[in-house]
Protein backbone atom coordinates (compact mmCIF):
# COMPACT_ATOMS: atom_id res chain seq x y z
CA UNK A 1 0.00 0.00 0.00
CA UNK A 2 1.50 3.93 -1.02
CA UNK A 3 1.45 5.93 1.55
CA UNK A 4 -0.16 9.63 0.55
CA UNK A 5 2.64 12.17 1.18
CA UNK A 6 2.05 14.91 3.86
CA UNK A 7 3.18 18.42 2.31
CA UNK A 8 1.28 20.35 4.46
CA UNK A 9 2.16 21.49 8.40
CA UNK A 10 0.07 23.16 11.09
CA UNK A 11 1.72 24.54 14.01
CA UNK A 12 0.18 26.68 17.35
CA UNK A 13 1.95 27.62 20.57
CA UNK A 14 0.82 26.66 24.16
CA UNK A 15 1.78 27.56 27.41
CA UNK A 16 3.65 25.18 29.45
CA UNK A 17 0.31 24.48 31.45
CA UNK A 18 -0.93 24.09 27.94
CA UNK A 19 1.53 21.58 27.23
CA UNK A 20 1.18 19.48 30.16
CA UNK A 21 -2.53 18.58 29.85
CA UNK A 22 -1.44 17.65 25.84
CA UNK A 23 1.00 15.63 27.14
CA UNK A 24 -1.09 13.79 29.63
CA UNK A 25 -3.98 13.45 27.23
CA UNK A 26 -1.95 12.11 24.42
CA UNK A 27 0.04 9.51 27.24
CA UNK A 28 -3.40 8.32 28.13
CA UNK A 29 -4.32 7.74 24.63
CA UNK A 30 -0.39 5.76 23.94
CA UNK A 31 0.49 8.64 21.56
CA UNK A 32 3.34 11.34 21.37
CA UNK A 33 1.74 15.16 21.87
CA UNK A 34 2.12 15.94 18.12
CA UNK A 35 0.34 12.58 16.89
CA UNK A 36 -2.37 12.67 19.02
CA UNK A 37 -2.87 16.74 18.41
CA UNK A 38 -3.37 15.69 14.76
CA UNK A 39 -5.71 12.79 15.69
CA UNK A 40 -7.55 14.98 17.66
CA UNK A 41 -7.94 17.43 14.84
CA UNK A 42 -9.08 15.29 11.58
CA UNK A 43 -11.24 13.52 14.34
CA UNK A 44 -13.36 16.89 14.86
CA UNK A 45 -13.33 18.02 11.35
CA UNK A 46 -13.92 15.03 9.76
CA UNK A 47 -17.95 15.61 8.33
CA UNK A 48 -18.20 11.39 9.23
CA UNK A 49 -17.01 11.94 13.48
CA UNK A 50 -18.39 15.65 14.13
CA UNK A 51 -19.58 14.22 17.16
CA UNK A 52 -17.47 12.54 19.51
CA UNK A 53 -18.12 9.09 21.70
CA UNK A 54 -18.50 11.12 24.52
CA UNK A 55 -20.50 13.49 23.43
CA UNK A 56 -23.08 10.64 21.28
CA UNK A 57 -23.34 9.03 25.22
CA UNK A 58 -24.37 12.22 26.98
CA UNK A 59 -26.72 13.49 23.98
CA UNK A 60 -28.43 9.61 24.08
CA UNK A 61 -28.87 9.66 27.67
CA UNK A 62 -30.32 13.32 27.57
CA UNK A 63 -32.53 12.13 24.72
CA UNK A 64 -33.38 9.20 27.21
CA UNK A 65 -33.99 11.27 29.70
CA UNK A 66 -36.03 13.98 27.45
CA UNK A 67 -38.10 11.11 26.21
CA UNK A 68 -38.88 9.70 29.89
CA UNK A 69 -39.79 13.00 31.39
CA UNK A 70 -42.44 13.50 28.49
CA UNK A 71 -44.06 10.55 28.59
CA UNK A 72 -43.62 10.30 32.57
CA UNK A 73 -45.61 13.96 32.67
CA UNK A 74 -47.94 12.73 30.11
CA UNK A 75 -48.73 9.80 32.36
CA UNK A 76 -49.03 12.21 35.68
CA UNK A 77 -52.29 14.11 34.31
CA UNK A 78 -53.47 10.72 34.09
CA UNK A 79 -54.76 7.86 36.42
CA UNK A 80 -52.39 6.09 38.78
CA UNK A 81 -52.79 2.68 37.22
CA UNK A 82 -50.68 3.52 34.38
CA UNK A 83 -47.73 2.34 36.19
CA UNK A 84 -46.91 -0.09 34.06
CA UNK A 85 -47.02 1.98 30.84
CA UNK A 86 -44.19 4.14 32.52
CA UNK A 87 -42.26 0.83 33.15
CA UNK A 88 -42.68 0.30 29.08
CA UNK A 89 -41.87 4.10 28.76
CA UNK A 90 -38.25 2.88 30.69
CA UNK A 91 -37.84 -0.48 28.68
CA UNK A 92 -38.54 1.50 25.46
CA UNK A 93 -35.57 4.58 26.19
CA UNK A 94 -33.05 1.78 27.30
CA UNK A 95 -33.50 -0.54 24.32
CA UNK A 96 -33.74 2.36 22.01
CA UNK A 97 -31.70 4.99 22.80
CA UNK A 98 -29.40 5.11 19.66
CA UNK A 99 -32.89 5.35 18.04
CA UNK A 100 -33.70 7.83 19.68
CA UNK A 101 -30.61 9.48 19.43
CA UNK A 102 -30.75 9.55 15.80
CA UNK A 103 -34.31 11.19 15.82
CA UNK A 104 -33.28 13.60 18.12
CA UNK A 105 -30.12 14.66 16.23
CA UNK A 106 -31.94 14.32 12.53
CA UNK A 107 -34.20 17.25 13.96
CA UNK A 108 -30.97 19.29 15.10
CA UNK A 109 -29.03 18.79 12.48
CA UNK A 110 -28.81 21.57 9.65
CA UNK A 111 -30.21 20.49 5.94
Amino acid sequence: MQEVKKTKIITFRVTADEYTQIENAASASGNEPNIWCRDVALTYSSPDEMITIDNRLIYTEIGCLRFLLAYGFKLLFRDAAEASAWAKAREYADTRADEIFTQLLSRRMPD
